[in-house]
């Protein structure tokens, strides 16, 4: 599995039961791109999303909104660094 893989399915995952279009809000990306990070590839270029840091410190923060008890956005962005 593709490391872009693992991230869209930790994205997936950590979204829950929430809208794309509610995630991309909070997190202030467009929810076209949003989606893009889930399938983990872009829909335009069938190539692999490569965000950037200040994206995936956005997408942390929404996810952390979305779980307050069981997602720690510091502990998801270390593990992106690893």
């Amino acid at each position: 599995m593709s490391e872009y893989k693992e991230l869209a399915d930790y994205i997936q995952k950590f979204r829950g039961k929430h809208s794309i279009r509610e995630a991309a809000s909070i997190a202030g990306i467009s929810h076209s791109y949003w989606s893009d990070l889930e399938r983990g590839y872009s829909r335009a270029t069938r190539k692999p999303v490569k965000p950037s840091m200040e994206t995936l410190s956005k997408v942390a923060y929404a996810l952390g909104e979305f779980n307050q008890e069981n997602f720690k956005p510091h502990v998801f962005m270390m593990d992106l660094m690893d």
